[in-house]
């Protein structure tokens, strides 16, 4: 966070998605939906399709987490804040193996696009 005559924060665009998600967790406490361009129950929609070795809710706070996290990437896409394709993540990347897996992945991404006016 820098400080001047305005107030600043600051980071590459993954960290400041972690960052505002867990911001908007906090302020809003899961008590109101602050996504205007999207609604929960879309989001809910866009994770059905997930492969289930990504993501599955087994509690409330989890799926309400990455709801928000979710509508945060969203969000930050449609202000063009696009995350630098050179970072290096140090975890293993997703590779669907079962033929369910591979359509649950093509229907996930679909969904997901579909949301990113900017990529289409």
């Amino acid at each position: 966070i820098s400080t001047g005559s305005q107030v600043e924060i600051t980071g590459d665009e993954f960290s400041l998605r972690i960052f505002y998600t867990f911001l908007f967790l906090v302020a809003y406490s899961g008590d109101r939906w602050p996504f205007s361009f999207v609604q929960y129950d879309e989001i809910t929609d866009i994770l059905e399709s997930c492969p289930k070795e990504i993501y599955r809710a087994n509690s409330i706070d989890k799926a309400m987490m990455i709801h928000y996290y979710v509508g945060m990437h969203l969000l930050r896409d449609r202000m063009n804040c696009q995350i630098d394709t050179t970072r290096q993540f140090k975890v293993a990347l997703y590779k669907a193996c079962t033929e369910e897996s591979k359509k649950s992945e093509s229907a996930f991404i679909k969904k997901v696009a579909k949301q990113l006016p900017n990529r289409n």
